[in-house]
């Protein structure tokens, strides 16, 4: 008697679970859920000329209650589908059946959804605007600290990239970002801008900030980028050295916690008539332990978008708080490897350690540092480091947190090929010798931001895309607690 009541029992909550599958529905969710990591994704297309103006979606492969997506090319779209699926369903505008996604990996309850009108190419039957469909399953409440920052498509970007990590003295985290309106290329109308966390990173205000932007209808595209914030302790102050076009250096600075800007302005004296090419950072400067401010920089005589990686390293300096500014070192050793993207750390005896991007194309795919005991007024040899660079190089993170021995992290690409196996490293020598400490994320990652948090916590951006491509696109900004 006992295993007939089990079976019945067993029948009738299958019963009951057939039938909630078969009302299934998806409800649209006005952010991410809490603590959410990526698990698996997919990209699908609409029939050719399809899609471009309306997506039905379900939760399985009945035709009931599905919801109608008309909203396209901005962020992703945060769906419950209040069961764990491996698959989701659609049909497009103009479709006459409905399809289903690639299967995930694992079957997962809370999903996203991008869509974007594109060229349906290679596909030789059809170079016509389509609807394309960018899924991802995520795990949500993991055992980590973690938030997505920015998605590239929100706010009208289609492409969001170079974070940009402060800590201020107040705990509120700002991150920077380089928002570009209609590509990821270097040269796309980019616009600074920039969302703050007042809980540690768990969640980030819902609309970016722009800090500062030259571009619009009809006006020249201009690059405003490569932030390198500082924030200094006597005043509070938080100053972003930037560049524009990367043809000349400008400061902007704001006096509350990073909620408005000012005007910004252009520097003076910072840099050589044969400069054609100027960067700054990234991800930041540094206020040494005399109150002078050190931004890391690299410049190069030539300007185009392969050449400008023919680059030098050099630093700009103020004592005055950043009230003026000068040259110091205008290369790093005899300027014998190409350093890109720096950042620096002071070390326990006043020394200057920069760490930086080399160029690895068809050269040694290791990264470079080198070592100022002046302030940077002079760098000594530059050296290759056991820290892999894939091709192109990549841009980096370091940062310095205070023991009794002082210990150095960075974080970046542990690969010779693309940017992918975003990973950290460890030095207890002061970056003679470095050590993997953990593999952060296996898929695509590219450029980080660190900084050091309550309790010597490690805080981290960083960029993440779902397509593993030699030339990085991402699709949105991470942040870890490591």
């Amino acid at each position: 008697m006992t295993y007939q009541i089990i079976c019945i029992l067993s029948i009738i909550v299958a019963i009951i679970l057939v039938a909630n599958l078969a009302e299934a529905k998806i409800t649209i969710l006005s952010n991410a859920p809490l603590r959410s990591a990526r698990s698996s994704f997919t990209f699908e297309w609409c029939d050719c000329r399809t899609g471009t103006q309306n997506i039905s979606i379900w939760a399985n492969d009945k035709n009931n209650n599905p919801i109608t997506l008309t909203s396209f090319n901005g962020g992703p779209i945060w769906l419950d589908l209040h069961a764990p699926t491996d698959k989701i369903y659609f049909t497009c505008n103009g479709m006459n059946t409905i399809q289903s996604s690639s299967k995930v990996s694992s079957p997962k309850r809370y999903w996203s959804l991008q869509v974007f009108n594109n060229k349906k190419k290679p596909i030789p039957s059809c170079s016509k605007i389509s609807g394309r469909l960018h899924f991802v399953s995520w795990d949500i409440n993991v055992n980590y600290n973690t938030s997505i920052v920015y998605s590239s498509g929100e706010s009208g970007y289609a492409c969001i990239k170079i974070p940009v990590l402060l800590r201020t003295f107040n705990n509120t985290l700002l991150a920077i970002a380089e928002a570009r309106k209609n590509s990821c290329s270097d040269f796309a109308w980019t616009d600074l801008v920039v969302k703050s966390s007042y809980d540690h990173g768990l969640t980030w205000s819902s609309k970016l900030r722009v800090i500062r932007s030259e571009s619009g209808p009809g006006l020249p595209h201009t690059v405003i980028g490569n932030a390198a914030p500082v924030q200094i302790k006597s005043t509070k102050r938080i100053l972003i050295p930037h560049t524009r076009n990367n043809s000349d250096v400008w400061l902007t600075f704001s006096d509350d916690d990073g909620m408005t800007w000012s005007k910004s302005t252009k520097l003076n004296n910072v840099s050589l008539n044969e400069w054609k090419w100027i960067g700054t950072g990234p991800p930041g400067s540094i206020e040494l332990d005399s109150g002078r401010i050190l931004v890391p920089s690299y410049h190069s005589k030539y300007r185009g978008n392969l050449i400008n990686n023919i680059v030098h390293g050099h630093v700009m300096i103020s004592d005055d708080k950043g009230i003026t500014w000068k040259l110091g070192a205008t290369q790093f050793g005899k300027g014998d490897k190409l350093s890109n993207e720096c950042q620096a750390v002071q070390l326990k005896n006043g020394s200057v350690l920069i760490n930086a991007r080399s160029f690895a194309t068809l050269t040694t795919e290791k990264r470079i540092q080198t070592l100022s005991n002046d302030g940077g007024i002079t760098f000594g040899p530059t050296y290759f480091i056991d820290i892999p660079q894939p091709f192109d190089g990549c841009q980096g993170s370091i940062v310095k947190v205070s023991t009794s021995n002082d210990t150095l992290y960075f974080t970046g690409p542990d690969s010779y090929v693309k940017r992918d196996h975003l990973s950290l490293w460890r030095s207890d020598d002061d970056g003679q010798t470095w050590i993997k400490k953990k593999l952060i994320d296996p898929g695509a990652s590219g450029y980080s931001s660190l900084q050091v948090g309550n309790n010597n916590s490690l805080l981290l951006i960083y960029e993440q895309s779902d397509e593993d491509e030699l030339i990085m696109a991402p699709d949105r900004f991470i942040f870890r607690v490591l």
